[in-house]
């Protein structure tokens, strides 16, 4: 076997995508929390608050529509590894489709949205201020989705980190320049943000153009289009399905931890703060493998993909477990930074002590899902996350606890249903 087609070839190409995705991806919370902080120094409690309502909107709503990076991704690696060129260059013409598709529904929500969404009267001014302003950048936030997944896909790690520095970092920098030079407010926040999404879309465009031309635009619907067609709206179908089951889980366990009290909400959502930051560095991980697995499949025999397979899983899990260890040895210090309420950070460390065991499962989940992603097998995605909304819902009726515990333990048990249904169909994979 030649060092190319070896399993730690492999290895260094998989390090070489997913450390730049896993900095890139730590970046996107240190943006939005950005918002508010500068906002929050200028501006009532009324307008922050206002904003932060107004970004809960867009965040479901682009959620929805994260099937554009991850399909994107699918797509051209299967098309890459097959060597098909005219099939991956369709595939991107289909991907910039989506997502022109996606913002003009999402323009059309908002259209509706005003006549029925109910904003708290102190907040309708800041609100609609906000929001008048971002949805102007839907266009922008779904290409960049699609812009993401091609730099997954084609390997190109590097450039993937360049484009969220570019994009996070002048969002950073432009909200101080809008709301503490400028003085606009909300306004200013939203515009931001806007800008910052077109900056990413431009440097993508610099990689698509040398890609994508008018001819390949005219070719990409001519025959045998149709079939290829409906194999990505069934994905992208999947992926949304996912999403919204993995975000119902997560609504469950934040009014579970409400039920017991104020206290205890606050509680889960500062660990869900470290949950998410640890998620999107094990995300970055899946990136990784979802831009290799499966040109390492095409190129390995079975043992040697196992092996490839195999490493993976123990490099992620082991990190998720060190992030969850090293939010315990900060302990009441690393909290405070996000409160100063001891109620809430003394009921925090009362379940701080589950990350390690939920990352180090979260570790192998992430592999898994990137694995189903680079063989566009979006019904392994829904089965994973259907056992995982099985198991919580097993726990939620079964363990003898309520409120907050009970809520840390249904997230515990989604991570293991994932982890069960994926590895089911990673057996047959690998001795496929």
């Amino acid at each position: 076997m030649s060092s190319a087609s070896s399993p730690s070839n492999y290895i260094k190409r998989f390090w070489a995508l997913a450390i730049p995705a896993c900095l890139a991806g730590l970046l996107q919370p240190l943006a939005s929390f950005s918002d508010i902080v500068v906002l929050g120094r200028q501006s009532s409690t009324n307008v922050v608050a206002a904003v932060g309502l107004s970004a809960n909107y867009f965040d479901i709503a682009y959620l929805s529509f994260g099937f554009l990076r991850m399909g994107t991704t699918a797509w051209l690696s299967h098309w890459l590894a097959e060597r098909e060129q005219h099939a991956y260059r369709q595939q991107l013409v289909f991907a910039l489709t989506f997502a022109l598709g996606a913002s003009l529904c999402i323009g059309c929500a908002y259209m509706v949205g005003r006549t029925f969404i109910g904003v708290p009267p102190l907040l309708v001014d800041g609100f609609w201020s906000y929001t008048e302003v971002r949805i102007l950048g839907a266009p922008m936030a779904m290409l960049n989705l699609v812009i993401v997944g091609y730099f997954i896909a084609t390997e190109r790690g590097k450039t993937a980190l360049l484009h969220a520095l570019v994009v996070h970092g002048s969002n950073i920098g432009l909200n101080i320049l809008a709301v503490e030079l400028l003085q606009l407010g909300p306004e200013g926040v939203a515009l931001a943000t806007v800008l910052s999404q077109t900056f990413g879309v431009l440097i993508g465009m610099r990689f698509l153009r040398q890609e994508l031309g008018l001819k390949d635009v005219r070719e990409a619907f001519e025959a045998g289009w149709k079939s290829r067609i409906r194999k990505s709206l069934h994905l992208n179908g999947l992926l949304i399905l996912r999403t919204w089951l993995m975000q119902g889980v997560f609504l469950w366990a934040q009014y579970t931890a409400l039920g017991e009290g104020e206290v205890e909400g606050a509680a889960l959502t500062i660990w869900l703060r470290w949950l998410a930051f640890g998620s999107y560095f094990l995300d970055g991980l899946a990136h990784g493998v979802e831009g290799v697995a499966a040109q390492a499949r095409k190129a390995l025999d079975i043992v040697a993909f196992k092996r490839w397979v195999f490493n993976v899983v123990a490099i992620s899990a082991g990190l998720g477990g060190c992030l969850g260890v090293s939010v315990i040895i900060g302990g009441e210090s690393l909290h405070a930074m996000i409160t100063a309420d001891e109620a809430v950070i003394a009921a925090s460390l009362t379940i701080v002590n589950y990350l390690p065991g939920i990352l180090f499962i979260g570790g192998i989940a992430y592999v898994l899902d990137g694995l189903s992603v680079a063989f566009a097998d979006g019904a392994i995605l829904i089965k994973m996350v259907g056992l995982g909304a099985i198991c919580t819902a097993v726990a939620g009726s079964a363990v003898p606890l309520d409120g907050l515990l009970l809520a840390v333990i249904g997230l515990s048990a989604v991570m293991v249903g994932r982890v069960l249904a994926g590895l089911t169909w990673i057996r047959k994979l690998i001795w496929a």
